[in-house]
């Protein structure tokens, strides 16, 4: 019975995070689908159903596809937080890093760079060759506009899945394991919840560096920053999608960055340590 337990303590709110993105998904499809058939009846009353269905696709479209993205995240949020804010709020769960601002830099800029590195290897062993529906899955989920892209994958997606996947998944495991094996079977809950086959492979990468992140830090926001970090690398490059040239030169000055705040931090948390 304690092992079950322990299973669906590990599961329920993957499961919840999931469920709420299809839950959410598909009541949005259904009703911009209604809206479409009812405009279209009002509009043509001796109109085909393949017109009205025509007319709810297009109603569909017009609206910014994250909205549902954004809608189930804010629900599994708050949700969350009001079924565990006693229990984070009795352990700290929720304080900040030591010295606060450089060590969050510090993490973002981790995060950046970790994107940097994966993409560098995803390039130079051309693995989208291998998942030729990965470009076009990827078109679809950052296909929305600059507010909803920035909201929704640059703050949303990293505070949820960080609350749920480091703070209350591997917080669990940590408590039945050593802590590699928490941290590895975390990283795989994290890449199979993303589902597309070569989101699960650094899905799963990057959720062991989070994860030995939040470990290392004990505090959940350098999870959030880095995963924040990792995340607006993607969100540059749709942005600039149809300018390459201006997406490579943002991406380098913030590549430059990155290091360059990895670099200061380290020396200065070498200069503490000596002096």
């Amino acid at each position: 019975m304690k092992i079950l337990k322990s299973v669906w303590l590990t599961i329920c709110y993957p499961l919840l995070y999931l469920g709420a993105q299809l839950v959410v998904g598909g009541a949005y499809t259904m009703f911009a689908s209604v809206v479409g058939v009812v405009f279209g009846a009002i509009a043509n009353p001796g109109a085909l159903i393949n017109d009205t269905e025509s007319l709810s696709e297009a109603v569909l479209q017009s609206f910014d596809p994250l909205i549902p993205t954004a809608l189930a995240s804010l629900v599994v949020l708050l949700s969350i937080y009001f079924i565990n804010r006693w229990k984070w709020r009795g352990n700290g769960f929720f304080r900040m890093p030591e010295g606060a601002a450089s060590s969050l830099a510090f993490y973002a800029a981790l995060g950046i760079l970790g994107n940097a590195a994966l993409n560098a290897i995803m390039n130079l062993l051309d693995v989208t060759r291998f998942f030729p529906e990965y470009d076009e899955m990827m078109d679809i989920a950052m296909g929305g506009s600059p507010v909803f892209l920035v909201l929704t994958i640059a703050i949303l997606a990293p505070v949820v899945e960080e609350l749920i996947f480091r703070g209350l998944v591997l917080g669990h495991l940590l408590t039945k394991m050593k802590r590699p094996a928490a941290i590895l079977l975390s990283s795989l809950i994290f890449g199979v919840i993303h589902l597309n086959p070569l989101q699960i492979i650094y899905a799963a990468l990057m959720g062991a560096l989070l994860a030995f992140i939040y470990v290392r830090s004990c505090s959940i926001w350098a999870a959030v920053f880095a995963h924040a970090g990792f995340n607006l690398v993607g969100v540059i490059a749709q942005l600039f999608m149809d300018e390459p040239t201006a997406a490579g030169y943002v991406l380098m000055l913030l590549y430059a960055l990155s290091v360059a705040c990895v670099v200061v931090f380290i020396v200065a948390k070498r200069g503490k340590r000596v002096s």
